[in-house]
């Protein structure tokens, strides 16, 4: 299961991404042969896009690729003893919990109040848009609950 995941996670950002690519070359293509552009590619990869922003933090922040300083931390970590930077660490991450867990309550009540309205060119309701907004709290707050755990076990070593 944990590698259909990983699997799904990984390549779920490329999908959409392609997708984008793919739809503003119909809308290119349809442009210059016909003199007049769509108006459903740009709202759509302006969908996927904001759907692409938050799954790929999610993929950053499960791999720990996402753009931090680290300079500050590695010379706390030649400083402290290990258990202080085992609570140190916790503490980071029950801060992202936080974050994440405002991300995803907020998220679900925005998206809840624009489920009413739709978008101009496709028709669908906002809230499909803004609803990645809570998807993507919830997988970084199980993401950071695991990374407790791998800290936590590590730090009893």
């Amino acid at each position: 299961m944990k590698k259909i995941y990983l699997k799904v996670e990984a390549a779920l950002p490329a999908i959409i991404f392609s997708l984008i690519f793919i739809v503003m070359m119909i809308n290119i293509i349809t442009r210059e042969l016909s003199s007049n552009a769509l108006d459903w590619p740009i709202e759509l990869s302006r969908y996927a896009l904001v759907w692409l922003t938050f799954l790929g933090s999610v993929y950053l922040f499960r791999t720990d690729q996402h753009i931090r300083v680290d300079a500050f931390w590695n010379y706390l970590r030649r400083k402290i003893n290990p258990t202080t930077i085992t609570i140190i660490e916790i503490i980071k991450l029950s801060v992202i919990i936080f974050f994440s867990g405002f991300f995803s309550y907020y998220g679900y009540i925005f998206s809840e109040r624009l489920k009413f309205f739709s978008s101009p060119s496709l028709n669908i309701s906002q809230s499909y848009l803004y609803m990645i907004v809570p998807i993507s709290g919830v997988f970084i707050t199980l993401i950071t609950l695991f990374k407790i755990y791998k800290t936590l076990k590590k730090g009893s070593e």
